[in-house]
C-alpha cells in the first residue's frame, strides 16, 4: 500500500534543505508551514528554532523564507 503513503505525505510537511559558505544548514519554507512543522522536520524544537532565527511566538513565516536549522 504504497499509495496511502504516498497520500499522507503532503508538500507542507517537507522543506528543503540547502547548505551555506558558513557551514550552517538552512530550510526553505513552503506555503501552509508553521514554526512546528518546520522545526519537527529538522528536528528541533520551535524554541530551539526560534532562538536560532531570532524569532518570538507571534512571528509570522512566508513561503520561500529561509531558516537556519544547523
Amino acid at each position: 500500500m504504497q499509495s496511502s503513503n504516498a497520500q499522507s505525505a503532503s508538500s507542507s510537511s517537507t522543506t528543503n534543505k540547502t547548505t551555506a559558505a558558513s557551514g550552517h544548514q538552512y530550510a526553505t519554507v513552503k506555503a501552509g508551514q508553521g514554526m512546528f512543522r518546520v522545526a519537527y522536520n529538522n528536528g528541533l524544537t520551535t524554541e530551539q528554532l526560534m532562538r536560532m532565527n531570532g524569532l518570538n511566538a507571534n512571528s509570522k513565516l512566508y513561503p520561500g523564507q529561509r531558516l537556519r536549522v544547523r
